[in-house]
């Protein structure tokens, strides 16, 4: 039996007064208590907002705290909702984030640190990390006013953020504090407060003139302070930053190149490479090449600075540096991950950089590496966005920057680029290949199963599955022609270029399906008909399949001896595809059916060197033993080359961290139930669990959160997922909540399950939301917290908010999902456990 227990009010989001409650001293709230904030009267040491709860021997007591207006909602930032969603947890020096230094007015010694690895993680466009350390300078010393630019700065993709991080410079009782600031540090406040009030005014981040106006501010600025490399790097980011998003184009990039040669000058390994990368990427990549060498040198704390050589080097077909770089960024991020126990998705430009490491390994033929990241990509939690987000939870992990779904389409494609026919077979009926309930990915794993299966002698499955593709054409026509019927009869009354119109928009969706599955049946058919010897029946079949794949086509033409054909194909594959494994296979394949010793002995000169680290067991790489025999090649005809002349420092990549995401640790836990007796993690050994950090009766939304995991908590016991909610109550308030939902004063203590059906226990002081992270270290607050832990003791999913997750019915489905995955062994020390707080 489950019992609703409502809140004790319902309280509105309430954002702190212009005039009072922003600027006024918050105390952090005690556990189980409803608090006020307290209005006292402000020193210009308490201006900054993150400072509020620096010091332990400020907490108010809980009358002193009841006076003024309401706070807003419990797990909100008493800053507004601006602030509810950037960081909440304290930031730590890190080491590597560039060698930079912009001296600011503080006189403690942390706080000027932190500010330059803020500017350090701003030119590496880790932007959430620097907006954690700008608001540690705050919380360290309130009075360095600066670490609001660098707030704003790393909002400068979400101008609304940044605006309100800079408003408390134009408040009336800060101007004493502002005209006490240097000149300069006024100067560069006021430009950017500038522009963005601008932009925000017009409800406008595109406008380009207010940061035409900026790029004005920050010449000027230089030229008061020629000497200051660190805005000379930002300038050369601004730059380029208008052109790419603002269409200010620039009419000389060696200009711009220039300024960035006056900072390398003064310190050759500034991370002001990343933006030359930028610079040059879309106009002529090889001059990137210096840069493309240092950036990662240059700052090796920050994932995105090894990403970025890989732009270059992929523009100049040079996948193996490529790939290189883009497994030193993963193993960064996955240290960092570990480190500070977030969740791949939460990292900006993980999947990006993890999709193409994934194609950039298997551009250069290491196709077991490749699939076996593809497949961590597939294994990756999926997290939906919190607070405010309109789209639904299939919209929400199915964007491009999904990893599961950045993995699970190039599993696919691997498969059967790499003819891994064995493997198919292995997966078909694991997660991996699951599809999720999309028709499209569903039609897809029906043609690579029945594929694989015609390859492995399996002909009544390959059958099946074709027979399957076959009856979704017809139907798939059906509904194409009844869409098409409902448009004519909703417009019969339109002129005929109007019902043109909407029996195409009607039609599309399932013409696109139609073409695909079109596609994949006569791909089948001519399969068939191969295998049982027809090779007349199987070519006029292939002349009759449309968008098949360049890759796949130039392997049935060789296969059914079209030498020429498959010959002048494969030249334009190659033309098209440079240095890349794959397509020189085929060339090499191609040239020797055709008898082209010429074209043979130049696509293996160029492929020998670039395969040097591929996968030989696979299909079309055996298929070329042959060949080689009978060019006199060794064996293993596959070369080494010494490393470019051209390439920077590199580290040992071992020692940046894991190759794959690991989850991590869950911290250990102790904590009493209603009645006193303890929990502890210890009890589930063995077993995945559950774990919901709410945040007390007082809390409207944790209430709502409880009620919904209550009806289904029987659900998740069916999956093997016991739950447990941990309360910022105390033991005594635990108590006092269900005698006071029971209406019975003096009852004594019951059964948790009287209530809910699972238990719950008390984190009176805060340690276990602290450990598991879910708590604000600048407000003093814990925050909402849902943790899916698995057999192992590792995190596998985990949502740390504002807001209470309450998409219960997904977090069920991906908790089953997730659990399929066997966990992956712990990496080597020190990448096993999270940092501690």
């Amino acid at each position: 039996m489950s019992f609703r227990l409502d809140p004790v009010e319902k309280r509105p989001a309430v954002h702190a007064p212009a005039s009072a409650s922003l600027w006024s001293y918050q105390c952090p709230r005690p556990f189980g208590v409803r608090l006020r904030s307290h209005p006292a009267a402000v020193t210009l040491a308490a201006v900054a907002w993150l400072a509020l709860a620096a010091s332990p021997s400020r907490l108010c007591s809980a009358d002193e705290s009841n006076a003024g207006d309401a706070d807003p909602p419990l797990g909100h930032s008493i800053h507004g909702e601006a602030f509810s969603e950037g960081p909440r947890q304290a930031a730590d020096l890190i080491e590597g984030c560039g060698d930079v230094q912009l001296q600011v007015t503080t006189s403690v010694e942390q706080a000027q640190a932190l500010f330059n690895q803020g500017v350090g993680q701003l030119h590496g466009f880790w932007f959430f990390e620097a907006e954690r350390s700008f608001r540690q300078v705050l919380k360290l010393d309130p009075e360095c006013l600066m670490a609001y630019w660098g707030i704003a700065m790393a909002n400068m993709e979400n101008v609304e953020r940044g605006h309100r991080a800079l408003e408390a410079l134009d408040r009336e009782e800060l101007q004493s504090a502002w005209e006490r600031l240097p000149a300069r540090e006024r100067q560069l406040i006021e430009s950017i407060r500038r522009c963005y009030s601008r932009l925000v005014e017009a409800k406008d981040h595109r406008q380009a003139a207010p940061w035409r106006d900026l790029v004005r501010a920050w010449e000027q600025w230089l030229v008061d302070h020629p000497d200051d490399i660190e805005i000379k790097a930002f300038l050369v980011g601004l730059i380029w930053r208008n052109e790419s998003r603002h269409n200010l184009p620039i009419s000389s990039h060696l200009s711009v190149a220039a300024l960035a040669d006056e900072v390398l000058a003064v310190n050759p390994t500034h991370p002001v490479h990343h933006y030359l990368i930028h610079l040059w990427d879309n106009e002529k990549a090889e001059r990137a090449l210096p840069s493309a060498a240092w950036c990662g040198p240059s700052a090796p704390g920050i994932a995105h600075m090894w990403h970025m050589p890989s732009h270059i080097y992929s523009k100049l077909q040079r996948y193996a540096d490529a790939a290189w770089h883009q497994e030193a960024s993963s193993r960064v991020d996955h240290a960092h991950m570990i480190r500070y126990s977030i969740m791949p998705e939460e990292i900006f430009n993980y999947v990006h950089n993890q999709g193409w490491l994934v194609d950039s390994l298997s551009h250069v033929g290491r196709a077991d590496e490749s699939m076996s990241l593809a497949r961590n990509l597939i294994e990756l939690p999926r997290i939906p966005r919190s607070g405010g987000v309109n789209d639904t939870p299939d919209q929400r992990w199915t964007e491009n920057r999904s990893g599961y779904r950045a993995g699970r389409s190039r599993l696919q494609r691997l498969l059967w680029t790499w003819e891994a026919w064995d493997q198919v077979m292995e997966w078909s009926d694991t997660p991996w290949l699951d599809d999720n309930g999309d028709d499209d990915w569903r039609d897809e794993r029906r043609w690579l199963i029945a594929t694989a299966a015609f390859h492995l002698g399996q002909a009544e499955l390959a059958e099946s599955e074709l027979a399957s593709i076959q009856r979704r054409i017809r139907r798939t026509s059906r509904r194409a022609d009844e869409a098409e019927s409902g448009a004519r009869e909703q417009n019969e009354d339109k002129d005929q270029a109007a019902i043109d119109k909407a029996v195409a928009d009607a039609r599309r969706p399932f013409d696109n399906r139609l073409k695909n599955l079109r596609r994949q049946a006569g791909e089948l058919e001519v399969l068939a008909a191969f295998k049982a010897g027809d090779h007349e029946t199987a070519a006029e079949r292939l002349a009759t399949v449309e968008d098949l794949p360049d890759l796949r086509q130039v392997r049935w033409l060789i296969d059914l001896n079209q030498a020429e054909p498959a010959l002048e194909k494969a030249r334009d594959l190659v033309r098209r595809s440079r240095g890349q494994v794959a397509p020189l296979v085929e060339l090499a394949r191609a040239a020797a059916l055709a008898d082209d010793q010429d074209e043979l002995g130049r696509a293996m000169d160029q492929l020998r060197p670039l395969a040097a680290a591929a996968d030989l067991h696979h299909q079309p790489l055996q298929r070329l033993a042959a060949v080689a025999a009978e060019m006199s090649l060794p064996t293993d005809w596959r070369t080494q080359e010494p490393p470019p002349g051209d390439i920077g420092p590199r580290p040992d990549l071992a020692g940046l961290g894991p190759l794959r995401w690991h989850p991590p640790l869950a911290p250990g836990w102790q904590l009493p139930d209603r009645q006193g007796e303890p929990r502890s993690s210890e009890s589930f050994t063995g077993q995945p669990y559950l774990l919901i950090f709410f945040l007390g009766r007082e809390c409207t939304h944790c209430m709502e959160q409880l009620n919904a995991f209550a009806p289904v908590t029987a659900d998740f016991a069916d999956a093997g997922l016991p739950i447990v909610a941990v309360s910022t109550d105390s033991v005594e308030g635990l108590q006092r909540t269900f005698r006071d939902a029971a209406g019975e004063e003096d009852a004594p203590p019951t059964d948790a399950g009287a209530w809910f059906p699972f238990p719950l226990v008390s984190d009176g002081h805060g340690e276990a939301f602290r450990r598991f992270r879910a708590w604000d270290d600048f407000e003093n607050t814990p925050l909402h917290g849902t943790f899916l832990i698995d057999a192992t003791g590792r995190i596998r999913w985990q949502h740390i908010s504002y807001e209470p997750f309450m998409e219960v019915d997904f977090l069920l489905e991906e908790a089953r999902r997730l659990l399929q995955f066997p966990a992956p062994p712990l990496p080597a020390a020190p990448y096993t456990q999270a940092r501690q707080p």
